[in-house]
């Protein structure tokens, strides 16, 4: 059983990865200009689904040295893309109001097309950046 100061320490959490969205982010491009940056996409991954995003929050992740370490192996950083707003969704996965979160970052480029492990975002308007916890994430992802 947790203690007082334990069960006030993750309620915290959970207000702050429900709450606080971070602090402004200069990245993402123009409805506009996502056309252009589907097609820059492509040139690099064209078999890679695309998700136009917005309404998103640049999660870089606090793991542990043993864990980044993994991650570097297998050439990926700690950084996760959260979107409440799906524009476009090629997998039909996900549509409108709906929050999702990316797999780990592979490569940004343009600073709006994020490629993850399996699908390339396309980061429109503006963005929030926010340090979390792999306890945090793994909260957020168990209420998704």
């Amino acid at each position: 059983m947790k203690t007082t100061k334990e069960a006030l320490k993750d309620m915290k959490q959970i207000i702050d990865i429900l709450e606080d969205k971070g602090e402004p982010f200069d990245s993402g491009c123009s409805e506009d200009e996502s056309v252009t940056m589907i097609e820059r996409a492509r040139r690099k991954s064209p078999q890679k689904p695309i998700r136009i995003v917005s309404d998103w929050i640049w999660w870089q992740i606090e793991y542990p040295l043993a864990d980044l370490s993994r991650l570097a192996e297998r050439h990926l950083q700690p950084v996760k893309i959260r979107a409440d707003q799906i524009l476009l969704d090629e997998t039909n996965t996900y549509g409108g109001e709906q929050t999702l979160i990316s797999t780990h970052l592979v490569d940004i480029r343009y600073d709006c097309v994020f490629e993850s492990e399996d699908i390339t975002y396309i980061l429109c308007g503006l963005g929030t950046r926010k340090n979390v916890t792999p306890e945090q994430l793994a909260f957020f992802i168990g209420l998704s």
